[in-house]
């Protein structure tokens, strides 16, 4: 086992077991994982009389078409999509499974792992959820660079533990192409946001007709 791997396993094990002690999130279900993508099932707490729209009966072809309009703002206000088409379509088949299992009270994660370099790979983290007639789409994490191998004297928390939480500043921001699908997401996203800290991006969108 590499050091990688055992500090990541390590790190896995202690953050459910303080999870499970301190009433924080954890991971309920593993919905599809390989080398490219992970999408697991968070638990949360989406407060007083918001609890999810779940499971979500969203089918794979939706996803992915919704999917198509998502991107991020970059600096000069450059509009890049946030998904080329091949990724689309493999993710719109992973939510739709998380969708369609997933609970009241959980969120469908996905991470995303794309070699940079022979030593160095980009990570793109996030989640969905549905409320009644809309799609949320949160933004953590954006090709963020890091070495595939770290120190165990210098191990930092992998962002596959906590797709949810920034480790940087993200783009200018997120968009949707056509803008007359975005709604606006209301308290929705209450859960995830920061005070004083890197917030994930969130949008909320018409998913209906799609």
């Amino acid at each position: 086992m590499g050091l990688r791997t055992l500090g990541y396993a390590l790190w896995v094990f202690g953050w459910v077991l303080l999870a499970g002690c301190a009433g924080e999130r954890a991971f309920t279900a593993t919905v599809h994982e390989d080398d490219t993508w992970i999408v697991r099932l968070l638990k949360v707490d989406p407060g007083k009389d918001r609890r999810y729209t779940h499971p979500a009966p969203l089918e794979a072809e939706t996803l992915e078409r919704l999917l198509a309009g998502v991107g991020v703002v970059q600096d000069g206000g450059r509009w890049r999509p946030l998904f080329t088409e091949y990724e689309r379509r493999r993710l719109g088949v992973l939510l739709h499974r998380g969708l369609t299992t997933a609970g009241p009270d959980e969120v469908v994660t996905f991470v995303q792992v794309l070699p940079a370099s022979s030593w160095q790979e980009r990570v793109t983290s996030g989640g969905v959820f549905v409320t009644e007639g809309k799609l949320h789409f949160l933004l953590a994490n954006f090709q963020v660079k890091r070495e595939r191998w770290q120190d165990t004297d210098d191990y930092r928390p992998p962002i596959e533990t906590r797709p949810l939480k920034p480790v940087a500043p993200l783009p200018a921001g997120l968009a949707y192409r056509p803008a007359d699908r975005l709604l606006d997401p209301g308290r929705a996203g209450d859960a995830f946001r920061v005070p004083l800290g890197l917030s994930p991006w969130h949008i909320a969108l018409d998913y209906r007709g799609s």
